[in-house]
């Protein structure tokens, strides 16, 4: 597996985790709001258990240690007033809470603070009972909300938290195609910069090596020697051009400039170009070209592709073949077709009808770029046998 599509799917996982881990948060916090809402039942609960424990005797009223052990053990105070707002019963009551209330003050702390101290109340027989906390410990304010709202918050929450999952991810996303597309760029410079860096040493090698094969005065094993050199720098530098490509058309950084031209005349520039290269004898190509054959496509990527085909005959056939290239008008566009009589392509390759990593060492990257660069034009290539290898280039009808 590549390194870029594994980066990528650790990407996507790690943004998928963070989308419900967030999620999840805004959840638990909705559902705190909404327990919130209802958690006054529960603390007039906790003061009714006090209350209990308040008894009234002959000698006046009294509360049992365990209730004053739990008041002690948070540090509250309480107390009893009678009808009249008259203290009657205390317990670790403050100073400045006084001994007597207005009808106005019991309304008010009922609600919200007395003195500042928060403070929960429960009627008792004729009086009402009052628990108090120390100040700035307890959150009093009352969250009013009728049951049609919170009935519609419920209903509305999974939809909400889909809605907050799809920002996260989309935020997440496009922060993620920045970030590859950052790694992208660098990646295809540094490799432009090395392929610069070996085509720079590499051109002065051909060119000694073409002057060291011309003179007379050297022997025919040096010759051939010098020969060998100039074949072999050729290839290294077709490698690196090829390396270059494919890594452009791998992460998109290659400009395609797609525009309507006519197949026959770019088929016979690439049947030209490599018959004057100087092809060996044992090779021959012949061309079976319709005329009305037009496609929009980047030509100097057309060219590029038929005549890395073109190539892999010749490379994969060392004993000679006759290669044929044909272009024709099919239902939906045109078709590109290099066949040629050797030895055919692999089973490996007409199964899968696609070239992949595991196969350089046989095909190197000719066939790799020529079906990337069909992907970038959104055609097809496709690869079979028929009495030697044949490759078919499909191209939609130019527009």
């Amino acid at each position: 597996m590549e390194k870029g599509t594994i980066l990528n799917k650790l990407h996507f996982i790690l943004f998928m985790v963070l989308t419900v881990v967030l999620s999840a948060i805004i959840t638990i916090v909705i559902y705190i709001f909404i327990a919130m809402v209802g958690m006054k039942g529960q603390r007039i609960l906790s003061v009714s258990n006090i209350v209990k424990e308040l008894k009234n005797t002959q000698d006046g009223y009294s509360l049992s240690n365990e209730a004053m052990d739990t008041l002690k053990q948070n540090h509250c105070f309480a107390f009893l007033m009678n009808e009249d707002g008259n203290v009657i019963w205390e317990y670790a009551k403050p100073k400045d809470v006084p001994d007597e209330f207005s009808l106005q003050e019991v309304a008010s702390f009922s609600r919200w603070y007395l003195k500042d101290y928060p403070v929960l109340n429960w009627k008792y027989e004729s009086g009402i009972f009052v628990l108090g906390y120390p100040k700035n410990t307890l959150w009093k304010y009352t969250v009013e909300m009728p049951n049609s709202q919170i009935e519609l918050l419920i209903k509305w929450m999974i939809p909400m938290m889909l809605f907050i999952m799809s920002c996260i991810f989309t935020v997440g996303a496009i922060w993620n195609k920045k970030v590859l597309h950052n790694q992208d760029k660098e990646r295809t410079e540094w490799i432009a910069g090395v392929s610069h860096d070996i085509r720079t040493p590499l051109t002065m090698i051909l060119g000694y090596a073409k002057e060291l094969s011309e003179p007379q005065t050297i022997t025919n094993e040096q010759k051939e020697q010098a020969q060998i050199i100039l074949r072999q720098s050729q290839r290294i530098k077709v490698l690196v051009e090829d390396f270059n490509m494919a890594n452009k058309l791998t992460y998109g950084m290659l400009t395609i400039d797609k525009k309507k031209v006519k197949l026959s005349a770019v088929l016979r520039q690439v049947v030209a170009d490599i018959m004057n290269a100087g092809m060996n004898d044992c090779y021959e190509i012949s061309l079976e070209l319709s005329e009305d054959c037009i496609a929009k496509v980047d030509e100097k990527l057309l060219y590029r592709a038929v005549t890395n085909l073109v190539r892999n005959s010749i490379n994969h056939n060392p004993l000679g073949c006759h290669i044929t290239v044909s272009c024709q008008k099919i239902r939906f566009g045109s078709l590109i077709r290099v066949q040629d009589d050797g030895c055919g392509y692999e089973k490996e390759i007409r199964k899968h009808r696609r070239v992949t990593s595991k196969k350089l060492n046989a095909h190197g990257l000719g066939l790799i770029i020529v079906n990337r660069i069909m992907k970038a034009h959104h055609g097809t290539l496709k690869l079979y046998n028929k009495g030697g290898a044949v490759a078919e280039l499909r191209f939609l009808r130019a527009r």
